[in-house]
This record gives C-alpha cells, sequence and structure tokens, in this order.
C-alpha cells in the first residue's frame, strides 16, 4: 500500500459550514412527524382550527428553511469537490511532468488518462459529501429513539429489520471487491488499447489490420462488459434489496402499529408519527449504502492515483542562473539501474567530450545505449557517479537551464497541440527571433510559407495532421536547436528522417561542429564519420575502441 502522498492544502472545504447544516436539516425533518401527532390526537379532537393553521404555517416555513439549507449545503459540497478535483489533478500532472522517468509506473498512456479520470471518482470523500452522511447515519438513533418514546416496542420493528438488512449486505461485501478490481484491470486494458489503435491508425491501414483490431478490441470490450454487467448487478441488487427492506419496514411498522392502536396501546397520531419516523430510518442507511458502493471505486481509484503521486520527483536545483555555453560534457564513473532490478544497466562509465568534439556511442540492442544518452541529457539520473554539462552537474541544474544547453533529438520526439510558432518557440519561451533565426539556419521558411496559414498553422500533434510529414520532422529538429544548445545528444533519429530532413540536419552539424559538443548513436555512416571517438557498451562496461572496429561491427 502506498503512503498517501496527496496534499490537500489547496482544497477549500468548509467542515464547519456542512456541519452546522447537516445537523439544522435533520433536526427541521423532525417537524412534520411532530406536526402530524399532534393533528391527529389534539387538533382533529378538539377541533382546534387555529392551532391547525399555526402548525401549517410554522411547518411550512421550516420546510422552506430545509430546502434552503440543502441548497447551501450542495453549494458548498460541490464547492470543495471542484477544489480537489483541481488540486489533485494538478498534483497528478505535476507528478507526471516532474518525476524521475525511470521510477514512473508503466501503465500505458490510456491507464494513465483512466487515472486522472479516477479523481472524479475520489472527489465525494473529501468534499464533505461523506461527513455529511455519517451526520445523517448519527441521526437513525435519534429517529429510533423517538419511535420507542412514541411507540414503545414498536422500535424492535426497524431495528430488527435494520440489523437483518446490514447483516444480509456484508455477506455481499468480498464478491463486490473482485469484480470491481476486475473491471478496473480490464479497463485499464481496454483504454491502453484504444489509445494504441487511435494514434497508429494509418499503420493499421497500411498493413489492413482493420478487422483483427476490431476483433480484438470487441473481445477487450466484451471482458470489460461482462465485469461491468457483474459489478452492475451486484450494485443493484445491494441497492434494490435496500428499498425491499424499506417497504418491508413500512408494512411492518403500520401493522405491528395498527394492532398496538386497536388495543389501545397507542393513538393513531402516535401511529403515523413512527411510520413517517421510520422512513426516515432508512434514508440516511439508503445513502451511506450508496458511499459503500462509491468506496469500493474509490479505493481502487485512489490506489491508482497515489501510485503515481508516490513516484520520486527529480531533485533538482529550481533556481534559475545563467550558466556560460561551453560545449563540455563530462561523466565520471556514471552507474544507473532501472527500479527493481539487481542488475545494473551500466557502471563506471567515465567519458569527457568538448566542444568540437563528437562521441559515438556503439552495442548490441538492449545494453543502454539510449539510456546512456538519456543520462547524459539529464532525463535520467544516474544512481552513482556524476554528470556535468558546462561544467555543472545536471543532478544540480534546473530543468529550464539544462534545456537551453543540451539538445536531446530521438525518434520518440513530438510534436505539441498548438500552431507551428508555439511549438518552435516552446509556447513563448524563447523569442520570435529566436524562432526565426532557426527557422532560416534549417532553411525551413520556404516551406512554411507554403503553409495558408504559414507560422499559425495548427498542429494537433497527430499523424492525420495536415502538414507534410517532413516538416514535423523540420519543425521538432528546430524546436530542439532554437535555444543554439551547445551540446547535441542524437539517439537514433535519423530512422525516423527523410532525405530532406537528415541533408538538413547534417549540413546543420557540420556548420556548428566546431561548437558543438556530440554525443551519439546511430548505425548511419555519414553520421558515423563525424566522431573523433568511439565507444562501446558490453558487459555493462564502455570501452574506446578503434574505427576499425566500429566498420567492423557495422559490416557484421
Amino acid at each position: 500500500m502506498f503512503e498517501s502522498k496527496m496534499n490537500l492544502a489547496g482544497v477549500r472545504f468548509n467542515t464547519t459550514a456542512v456541519v452546522i447544516t447537516t445537523l439544522a436539516v435533520n433536526f427541521l425533518s423532525l417537524a412534520l412527524p411532530i406536526m402530524t401527532l399532534q393533528v391527529y390526537d389534539r387538533v382533529i379532537p378538539n377541533q382546534s382550527y387555529n392551532t391547525l393553521q399555526v402548525l401549517v404555517i410554522g411547518v411550512c416555513v421550516l420546510v422552506t428553511l430545509e430546502a434552503l439549507l440543502k441548497i447551501a449545503r450542495s453549494y458548498i459540497i460541490n464547492w470543495s469537490g471542484a477544489s480537489f478535483e483541481h488540486a489533485i489533478a494538478n498534483q497528478l500532472m505535476d507528478t507526471y511532468l516532474n518525476s524521475d522517468i525511470k521510477h514512473l509506473k508503466r501503465v500505458g498512456v490510456g491507464a494513465g488518462l483512466q487515472y486522472m479520470a479516477d479523481i472524479t471518482r475520489m472527489k465525494d470523500f473529501y468534499s464533505g459529501d461523506v461527513l455529511c452522511n455519517l451526520i445523517e447515519l448519527a441521526f437513525v438513533s435519534i429517529f429510533l429513539a423517538l419511535v420507542w418514546y412514541i411507540g414503545g416496542a414498536l422500535v424492535l420493528v426497524p431495528m430488527v429489520l435494520v440489523g437483518l438488512f446490514l447483516l444480509v449486505i456484508s455477506r455481499f461485501s468480498m464478491h463486490l471487491d473482485g469484480s470491481m478490481s476486475l473491471r478496473s484491470m480490464c479497463d485499464d486494458r481496454r483504454y491502453n488499447f484504444l489509445f494504441q489503435a487511435l494514434t497508429g491508425v494509418h499503420t493499421i491501414k497500411s498493413f489492413g489490420l482493420e478487422e483483427s483490431f476490431c476483433r480484438r478490441y470487441e473481445y477487450m470490450e466484451q471482458e470489460s462488459g461482462f465485469s461491468n454487467i457483474t459489478v452492475a448487478q451486484l450494485s443493484g441488487f445491494v441497492f434494490n434489496l435496500s428499498i425491499v427492506f424499506s417497504q418491508l419496514m413500512l408494512a411492518s411498522v403500520i401493522s405491528v402499529g395498527a394492532y398496538l392502536v386497536v388495543n389501545t396501546n397507542m393513538t393513531v397520531g402516535g401511529l403515523v408519527a413512527c411510520i413517517l419516523l421510520s422512513g426516515r430510518v432508512m434514508q440516511p442507511i439508503q445513502k451511506m449504502l450508496q458511499v459503500w458502493l462509491k468506496y469500493k471505486s474509490h479505493r481502487i481509484a485512489k490506489k491508482n492515483v497515489e501510485s503515481v503521486l508516490a513516484t520520486p520527483k527529480l531533485s533538482k536545483n529550481k533556481a534559475v542562473k545563467t550558466i556560460e555555453k561551453k560545449g563540455t560534457v563530462k561523466l565520471q564513473d556514471v552507474t544507473f539501474y532501472y527500479p527493481n532490478s539487481k542488475d545494473p544497466v551500466f557502471e563506471d562509465v567515465t567519458f569527457a567530450v568538448s566542444a568540437g568534439e563528437a562521441v559515438h556511442i556503439d552495442g548490441s540492442e538492449g545494453v543502454g545505449k539510449s539510456t546512456l544518452l538519456k543520462v547524459v541529457a539529464g532525463l535520467y539520473l544516474p544512481d552513482a557517479g556524476t554528470v556535468e554539462v558546462d561544467g555543472v552537474n545536471v543532478a544540480e541544474n534546473a530543468s529550464e537551464i539544462l534545456g537551453n544547453h543540451v539538445a536531446y533529438i530521438s525518434d520518440a520526439n513530438t510534436i505539441f497541440r498548438g500552431t507551428i510558432r508555439d511549438n518552435i518557440t516552446l509556447f513563448g519561451k524563447r523569442s520570435n527571433l529566436e524562432a526565426m533565426e532557426i527557422v532560416r539556419d534549417l532553411d525551413l521558411q520556404g516551406d512554411i510559407a507554403q503553409l495558408p496559414s504559414g507560422f499559425d498553422t495548427h498542429l494537433e500533434g497527430l499523424k492525420a495532421d495536415t502538414v507534410p510529414p517532413s516538416l514535423r520532422q523540420k519543425i521538432m529538429i528546430a524546436r530542439s536547436l532554437v535555444s543554439r544548445p551547445n551540446v547535441l545528444v542524437f539517439d537514433n533519429a535519423d530512422h525516423a528522417f527523410d532525405k530532406s530532413t537528415y541533408a538538413i540536419l547534417i549540413d546543420y552539424i557540420r556548420k556548428r561542429k566546431d561548437e558543438l559538443a556530440i554525443v551519439f548513436s546511430t548505425n548511419d555512416p555519414v553520421l558515423i564519420s563525424l566522431a573523433n571517438r568511439f565507444y562501446l557498451i558490453h558487459n555493462k562496461k564502455i570501452t574506446l575502441q578503434s574505427i576499425k572496429n566500429v566498420i567492423e561491427r557495422q559490416v557484421s
């Protein structure tokens, strides 16, 4: 079980107002049974019309006040719920963006979106709604005490039926827990598959896999549907059972009460008042039953959200300070582990790169080339050793500053939703002048000018965007280079490039080679030829190798 990491400091929850309004509403709800008792036992026998008028007016005022208090309480609870949802959603987003990526729970994008939606299922337990229901549940004892005061032994009827109802409900608790856990697992799997299918729809069509993916989704939808049916049936049974017991209680109180009235052990007014109070006994229990059913979902949702919030964050210094761009990279005794792994991906890695130098990282598939490049770029922090960029430890450098010094280009780079200008200027973090300069350096102004809206062309960040794929690639490169970084980390990005994009990047590197410290991994012979030194990752160690060894590896 994860330790709660939710920070509720920003949640505006007025406990006092909820308690006062709930107490007032429940006390005011006693007006109608008391009025009924007075009408049947005193007003009608004595034909006291003046008293009746006063009672009616008084009850109307109290009922109106009760309605206004309920509206006010509803506003307070809804506001608190919205405040909770806002605060936790922001915390979740902050965790996703600022966490140590290697520790981030691998749940898939679809499940991640589902976790964001889980916050809605949690808010009732942090908005005051549950507190309100607990207070109302406490009034059950007051209602039963009044039934005992008015009807004596008649109170045994609702007490026995309530106890029997709770006993039956407890028998279904474990079944409902298991069904809800299964539903959550099926939904996560279905959402992940759905996201994968929608983002890769072009690939699916190109291979003619529409029918296959439809069948797979139908199977997952069937699984999810069956789990939903099971949960709905159990929840529906429990809820319908509460209605049956409520009606059974009403019939039983009427029957037993009528017997007491016939035997002159109770007045007609007392019987009617007891019937109304008995109805009030089941209402809080039915509400708490709904809370109990929601709690099953809440517990799963809370576990999911807290598992993300418990992700360790990068403990970087957020202070912004100017650092001279030297174009240097230095790794000293760097060791890196993935979570829950006893063996390091690599260990004791040491090398340095200065401006004007290019280092090529080679190795078999899965040995950690991409991981090492992410460590160099500051995306991953080493478990031992240090990584310095321009003389400053990346672990102590603010991400905002590090991004000005290091350009990380990989085949996993993406376009963000917004205009071309938004993407290249990093949504205003870089100036339009800087954006125009990098566009000119990469010779993109002609391609962008051909678009109807030019720099203000809107992109969705999807493959269905109207701009050509090659231009998307160039925009991503321009965004990486707009801050004029002097360290370039290149992770096999050329695999995704077309010829024009590849030529633009090669030309840019050659023009600025004397200013750049380059660390890259690629199989492209042209890029490899730009390297000054060559390193091989093998058996978790990194060793210097000759160009001859590199050529032999490439040939093999």
